[in-house]
């Protein structure tokens, strides 16, 4: 990635005053269950571990799409005040009914 992408990266996650430990929590329980990368896998590890612009400059520079989650979770934005309000809470996942794909 170019110094000119990352230094933007590093503008827009200061700008949106992003709440780390949040945004870690969102991701980490929108990925729960998933098949994904190893490489992915390690990056939100390493975000849910050590929350803080350092691990997530990391995972922007594995996707920049991933900047949609902290701008999702900035300080005193909706998905915070939801949470602290009652509105919005983490629902486990179902599992899916049928793994072996058999009907009986």
């Amino acid at each position: 990635m170019g110094w000119l992408l990352r230094w933007r990266l590093k503008r827009a996650l200061k700008w949106i005053d992003a709440d780390y430990t949040l945004a870690a929590s969102v991701l980490s329980h929108q990925f729960t269950g998933a098949v994904i990368p190893k490489e992915l896998a390690r990056l939100l590890q390493a975000l849910v571990d050590a929350p803080g612009p350092a691990t997530a400059i990391a995972l922007l520079e594995y996707d920049p799409g991933f900047l949609a989650a902290f701008e999702l979770a900035c300080r005193g934005g909706t998905l915070e005040r939801g949470m602290r309000n009652g509105t919005v809470a983490f629902r486990p996942k179902a599992p899916p009914d049928d793994l072996d794909g058999d009907d009986a």
